[in-house]
């Protein structure tokens, strides 16, 4: 069943904690929210671009986890905590090098929606949600 997250609770790590890690674990650093405030505040295109990447990057990785989850295991190369690292540790650098790459586009279209002038109205100012802009 597919669940929605909310933007404010989704980390955008610099590195994904393994598979099996505790829930606390896996939630390193500022959240996207946060670190999309914070390059609004500073009037910071550069790091707005790459806060959009990362989560384009997060967002393939997610895709990439499901999709290598339908894949029947074998006992060709074993069951290993290595292997399950490995595999993650790859699956992180495809979807961090599909984010770069533009293959999706996830990243310039969010950047395109989060720069129209309609959210760059100002402080205290509604946004097209009915909720006030940081």
């Amino acid at each position: 069943m597919l669940s929605l997250v909310s933007l404010d609770s989704l980390p955008v790590p610099t590195k994904l904690a393994p598979a099996n890690a505790s829930p606390e674990a896996k939630v390193t650093g500022p959240t996207f929210v946060e670190q999309l405030q914070k390059a609004r505040e500073n009037n910071d295109q550069k790091k707005l671009k790459e806060v959009c990447q990362e989560l384009e990057s997060v967002l393939v990785y997610q895709m990439i986890r499901c999709m290598r989850a339908t894949v029947p295991k074998t006992d060709f190369l074993g069951n290993s905590l290595a292997l399950g690292i490995y595999e993650q540790m790859l699956d992180e650098k495809y979807a961090q090098e599909m984010a770069k790459t533009r293959t999706f586009g996830l990243a310039e279209l969010l950047y395109a929606q989060l720069t129209k002038p309609a959210y760059n109205a100002g402080p205290g100012t509604l946004n097209r949600y009915g909720g006030k802009q940081a």
